[in-house]
This record gives C-alpha cells, sequence and structure tokens, in this order.
C-alpha cells in the first residue's frame, strides 16, 4: 500500500517552539517515524481554514472535514493521481497533541507514548485497508456533557462515555481523496472511528500553548500576531 501523507501546517500556534520543537516538528516526526508512511507533504493553508465550520450540538469544529477538503485541494494534483489504485492519503492536523508529548516525563513514558500514537495510526490505516472510505481516531470526551432544553436551561449530565470526540489523523481511501468536493465532504461526514485511548488535546491558542508547555517548560518566544501564509504546497520525505 503506497502511503501520502499531508502535514497541515499554517497556524500560528504550530511554529511557535514548546520544549524546543514545535507542534509541525512534533507532527513531522511522527509521520516519517511510521514504516508505512512513504512520503510526508506539508500544505500551507490560511490560519482561518475551516474555522466557520459548526457542528449544531458541539459548536466549532477545529479539525473538521471542510479542513481535510482544503489540504488536498493544496496538494498535488499530480502526486494525488499517480497513488495506485490501493493507495491511502493521510491528512494531519498538527494542533492535535498527545497530552506528554511536550512535558518533562521520564523517557519510558515518552517511548510509550510514541508507541501509542503509531499503534493508532496503524489502527486507523488498517481501517482503510479493510474497506472504511474514510477513518479517523476517535478519542474519548473528557469535558462534561449537559442536557439542555429549549430555553437551555439544564436537565441533567449525559454519560460522557458513550461519545467519542473525532481528532486526526484523517486517513482516506485514494479513489475518495481524487473525489469531487461533495462526494468527499459526505464520505468525511460518515468516516468510522476508530476508538483511541491515546490522550490528546488541541491546541488552539496562546493559552493552550501555555497549559501544554506545563510550569516546567516555558516557550521560546510568543504567538505572532499575524503571520503571511502561502497557498502552495511544499514538501518532504521522510528519513
Amino acid at each position: 500500500m503506497s502511503v501520502l501523507a499531508l502535514l497541515i501546517t499554517g497556524h500560528p500556534v504550530t511554529v511557535v517552539p514548546v520544549g524546543g520543537r514545535t507542534l509541525e516538528q512534533r507532527a513531522s516526526d511522527r509521520l516519517a517515524g511510521h514504516a508505512e508512511v512513504g512520503v510526508v507533504r506539508r500544505v500551507a493553508l490560511p490560519a482561518t481554514t475551516g474555522e466557520t465550520a459548526n457542528n449544531a450540538e458541539t459548536g466549532p469544529e477545529p479539525t473538521g472535514p471542510e479542513l481535510v477538503v482544503a489540504a488536498l485541494a493544496a496538494a498535488d494534483p499530480a502526486e494525488l493521481a499517480g497513488l495506485p489504485a490501493d493507495g491511502v492519503v493521510i491528512v494531519l492536523d498538527p494542533r492535535w497533541v498527545a497530552e506528554l508529548d511536550s512535558r518533562n516525563t521520564q523517557n519510558s513514558a515518552q517511548d510509550d507514548q510514541q508507541d501509542d500514537q503509531q499503534d493508532e495510526l496503524r489502527a486507523v490505516l488498517d481501517a482503510v485497508r479493510a474497506g472504511a472510505d474514510v477513518a479517523v481516531p476517535g478519542r474519548p470526551v473528557t469535558d462534561t456533557l449537559k442536557r439542555v432544553d429549549g430555553r437551555g436551561r439544564v436537565l441533567g449530565t449525559v454519560a460522557r462515555e458513550r461519545y467519542l470526540r473525532r481528532g486526526t489523523p484523517w486517513v482516506l481511501a485514494v479513489q475518495v481523496a481524487r473525489a469531487g468536493s461533495e462526494v468527499l465532504l459526505r464520505s468525511l461526514g460518515q468516516a468510522e472511528l476508530v476508538p483511541s485511548s491515546v490522550p490528546a488535546r488541541f491546541v488552539a491558542d496562546q493559552v493552550d500553548l501555555d497549559l501544554l508547555g506545563g510550569p516546567l517548560e516555558r516557550r521560546a518566544q510568543p504567538i505572532a500576531a499575524s503571520l503571511p501564509i502561502s497557498r502552495s504546497a511544499t514538501g518532504t520525505s521522510p528519513g
């Protein structure tokens, strides 16, 4: 199976060093270190891409289908066309970060976490290999969920164990990745959720970066107010 990985870049939080490495560097290392990933390409998107997409129940989806569509549109069409019939495309948003990824943990804990991340990616790849058009990790919901009436009054607490939060990476069969936006969005909306136990958080802003770094690791610089973003895609091969 030929696997092409697209790493989304262009958001200010992904280029700020945390514990000596940026979120983009961490995500790139994660992809390049996986035995089944053949090529890693960086696709630069405007920082606001996908942020207007909302879910009626949960609000904004930071790594929703619209972001995946934009990443595929920014990719090299010739490279997508050159993938074999059993090819797979991975789309990874580096703003999803494993909880222990930047903290001062023992080497054994870091090694275990890296193994868990590789197992997670392998499981999502296996789901597509088994016939799913699109698959994505389903992470445990850690927030408290409340049931409300039409006026917003709280009626009770919802058991969060029944729910999963869609994360990243997205893994797509090549025929879906090449499809038009209408078919692609429908397939992404019906993605198979692969349960994952890897604890992760979404890093959206400077407050999240502070939480990610923790008291023992401070960032080298604040987020820039704005960064020039190019729509062009550049690529690097792992290794």
